[in-house]
């Protein structure tokens, strides 16, 4: 949750200087060991070079990480990226993406027509409040997904804040 929140923070920050990623994967989100800083990089690629295959990115399938608008060729600002961060994080909580199809064609048509499962079908373990924070990032329509990413950093790290509170209270 905090690697994702940074992740969030720092799309924020791109955001404010008028630059959509556009290309966010799991590859995309780095966290540095020593610093435990969490790092978004692959910006340079982002709207510049096409795939060159699909699968670019060394294994990964990029298209899985792709936001409705961005199957439908329309024009993209941040919400987009704050959709591929929402499957990054439905990712990392269930080891599994969330419009998975036999082939990339079934899996944009999911993307861009399905709601998505509950990540805790997958990982029954999932708070509640985190389901919520991922279905409000994976939203199709625009005016209802998160309109700022760094509103979505905000209750992710409200969580961590209450879950380090609750860890906390078990200690002692």
């Amino acid at each position: 949750l905090r690697i994702i929140g940074q992740a969030a923070a720092a799309l924020q920050y791109a955001h404010d200087k008028k630059i959509i990623h556009q290309y966010l994967r799991p590859s995309s989100v780095l966290r540095e060991v020593r610093s435990f800083k969490t790092v978004v990089k692959d910006f340079e690629i982002a709207g510049f070079a096409p795939l060159a295959g699909p699968f670019a990115d060394g294994g990964v399938d990029p298209h899985h990480y792709m936001s409705p608008e961005q199957v439908s060729g329309k024009r993209l600002d941040g919400r987009s990226d704050i959709f591929s961060l929402g499957v990054i994080l439905f990712e990392m909580l269930t080891a599994t993406t969330p419009f998975s199809g036999e082939d990339m064609v079934s899996s944009m048509l999911k993307i861009s027509k399905e709601k998505h499962p509950s990540p805790r079908l997958y990982n029954p373990k999932i708070p509640r409040v985190i389901e919520i924070i991922i279905d409000r990032a994976l939203e199709k329509g625009l005016e209802k997904r998160y309109q700022k990413a760094g509103h979505m950093a905000a209750h992710l790290y409200q969580v961590v804040i209450r879950i380090d509170e609750l860890i906390a209270k078990k200690i002692h």
